[in-house]
Parts: C-alpha cells; structure tokens; sequence
C-alpha cells in the first residue's frame, strides 16, 4: 500500500472517520430526514385516503340526490295526474249539471209554450165566439143580451125538436 503512497494508519483513520460521518449523519441527518419523508408519505395517504372517501361520500351523496329527484319526479308526475282526474271529475260534473239545467230549461220551455198554446186557444175560442156572435147579431139584426141569448137558445132547440131530431134534455 505503501507503493501506492498511502499510508495504513491514514487510510484506517480515513476510515473510522467515515464511519463515524456516516453514525453521526444517520443519527442526525437520515433519520430526520426519513422522519419527515415517512410523515410527508403518511400524510399524502391520509389525504388521498380522505379524498377517497369525500369521493365516495359524494358518489353516494349525487345517487341519493338522483334516487329523490326521481322521487320528487313521481310524485309531481303522480300530483298531475290526480289533477288531471280530478278536473276531469269536475268537468263531467258541470257537463252533467249544465246538461241537467239545459234539460229543466228546455221542459220550463215546453210547458211555457203549452200554457201560451192554451192560453191562445183559448183567446182564440172566446174571440171567434165574439165574432161569431156580433155575426149573429149583425144577420139577426138585433143586439143579443142575457135573455135575448137565452131565448135564441131555447128557439133553437125548439125548432131542433120540431124537426125530429129527438130530445137534447
């Protein structure tokens, strides 16, 4: 070694000397160093980890929202169609009574028309026996009162009798 120009002692010196730089540095500066790089690792973990899990929490939180949105969906949905029915419901029951009234008003009519149909036949009867009477009294020549009436009745039916055409009593 000698021939190589180094000494012995230097080179065992040289080398305890590293050893102790290399106790001392793993004491004081790998150590720490791997401290805080085993932190750094935990606490990336733990944050992937925690965001793992707000994912999942937020997947389970968006099928719950869906899962009551197409609750509220079917409800709104169910909601419209009772709506529907039961405006439905309402239409046939004004139609039934619109009908009904239709129906009253159209009798009402009827029997309106019925009494005014009498009523006119009536006029009628009473304005052709007026007429049928000044008639009378215009080729009679005379104006008919109560007994004059009567006694152009009782004439009448005494010639009816006369004629033979039996009694009316």
């Amino acid at each position: 070694m000698e021939a190589l120009g180094l000494d012995p002692k230097f080179l065992l010196i040289q080398a305890i000397a590293f050893v102790l730089l290399v106790v001392v540095l793993t004491k004081f500066a790998f150590r720490p160093l791997l401290n805080i790089l085993e932190e750094r690792q935990k606490s990336i973990r733990d944050d992937l980890d925690s965001a793992e899990s707000r994912r999942l929490e937020m997947e389970r939180l968006q099928k719950d929202y869906e899962t009551r949105l197409a609750q509220i969906e079917d409800e709104a949905r169910d909601k419209i169609q009772q709506a529907i029915k039961q405006a439905e419901g309402i239409r046939d029951e004004i139609l039934t009574k619109a009908r009904a009234e239709s129906e009253q008003v159209l009798a009402a009519g009827r029997e309106e028309i019925d009494r005014d149909r009498i009523r006119s036949m009536a006029q009628m009867r009473n304005e052709v026996a007026d007429l049928a009477i000044h008639a009378a009294q215009t080729v009679v020549g005379k104006n008919l009162t109560g007994e004059g009436h009567d006694q152009l009745i009782a004439e009448a039916l005494s010639s009816f009798k006369d004629n033979g055409h039996g009694s009316l009593n």
